[in-house]
C-alpha cells in the first residue's frame, strides 16, 4: 500500500529513467539530476521508460 507521509520531503523527476539501471546509475540520476542525497530521508520518484 502506498501512503505519504507529512514528515517526509517528496522529489519527482519527470523525465522518463529506466528502471533496469543499477542503484549506482538510478542514484546518480538523484544526484545529479535533482540535486538529492539519496542517503537521506527523503522520497525520490523517477520517471518509468
Amino acid at each position: 500500500m502506498f501512503s505519504l507521509d507529512g514528515g517526509l520531503r517528496y522529489w519527482l523527476y519527470s523525465e522518463p529513467t529506466d528502471m533496469r539501471k543499477s542503484f549506482h546509475t538510478l542514484s546518480g540520476v538523484v544526484r545529479n539530476k535533482i540535486g538529492g542525497d539519496p542517503m537521506n530521508d527523503d522520497v525520490y520518484i523517477l520517471g518509468i521508460l
